[in-house]
């Protein structure tokens, strides 16, 4: 191959991480709420009582998945995108039975929190957090396969515990009228 033709399959593939990067979430008011939600739900996610509607939110993917890209995101200073994606690794660590895990994710959750409110996070936090991170470098890359069901997972996180209404039946058809 020559090196005009590997200089042009570089640019491609640049080109296509950049623009599925742009494709990311981003902080928002509906993010703020979910990250807000599940804020006061930690203790529960931290002793297992987890409410019933947010049990099937990690749609079976590994925490650590879900902590890479919480990762990414806390990186790109999308701070309430990431305390929701951290708060979904500690309930899928809860599923999981790892408990020390979902105590430590719930800790970047709260981070995340804090951090999204204009708060800095304690010296103990942001060691704790180095750690992750430089783990998080010697991990390979999310697959898209990967990526999509956590942004599936991501974009299906309730913003409220009330679940939302059954649908009601459709109406029976009447005797027809001639």
């Amino acid at each position: 191959m020559t090196l005009s033709r590997l200089a042009t399959l570089a640019a491609a593939a640049l080109a296509l991480a950049t623009a599925a990067h742009a494709q990311y979430p981003k902080d928002n008011a509906v993010y703020k709420m979910r990250c807000d939600l599940l804020a006061s739900q930690d203790a529960a996610i931290q002793t297992g009582t987890i409410p019933a509607i947010l049990l099937p939110t990690t749609k079976g993917i590994p925490a650590a998945q879900i902590v890479t890209f919480a990762v990414d995101r806390e990186k790109d200073n999308d701070h309430q995108v990431a305390c929701v994606l951290f708060y979904m690794a500690a309930i899928a660590s809860r599923a999981a039975n790892q408990s020390d895990d979902a105590k430590t994710y719930g800790l970047f959750a709260h981070t995340e929190f804090v951090k999204s409110t204009g708060g800095s996070p304690s010296f103990g936090e942001k060691m704790t957090r180095a750690k992750v991170e430089a783990a998080e470098i010697r991990k390979p890359a999310l697959t898209s396969a990967q990526l999509t069901a956590i942004l599936d997972a991501l974009s299906t996180m309730p913003i409220s515990l009330t679940p939302p209404p059954a649908p009601k039946p459709a109406a029976k058809p009447g005797p027809k009228k001639h």
